[in-house]
């Protein structure tokens, strides 16, 4: 009975323990993801000579989230096929 309980216990510490290390790099994943998208908005900036207007930056990088969130739907309700 012992040994079955302490069986237990050590199969949710690993259950825990891979939960904590999916979640960190579901995490990591998705800081990267992001920071691409950003940086590439900022590099077009650059290159169109609108690093210095705000405005024009600020257009790029709210229509590369927005477009980065329909892609995501698109892929999560069609999938890939």
């Amino acid at each position: 009975m012992l040994g079955l309980l302490n069986d237990l216990l050590i199969d949710s510490m690993r259950k825990r323990r891979l939960n904590v290390i999916l979640t960190s790099c579901v995490l990591q994943q998705g800081l990267l993801a992001l920071s691409g998208s950003l940086v590439v908005a900022l590099l077009v900036a650059e290159a169109v000579c609108a690093s210095n207007n705000d405005a024009i930056k600020t257009k790029l990088l709210s229509s590369t989230l927005f477009m980065n969130g329909v892609t995501t739907l698109l892929q999560v309700i069609l999938g890939i096929r």
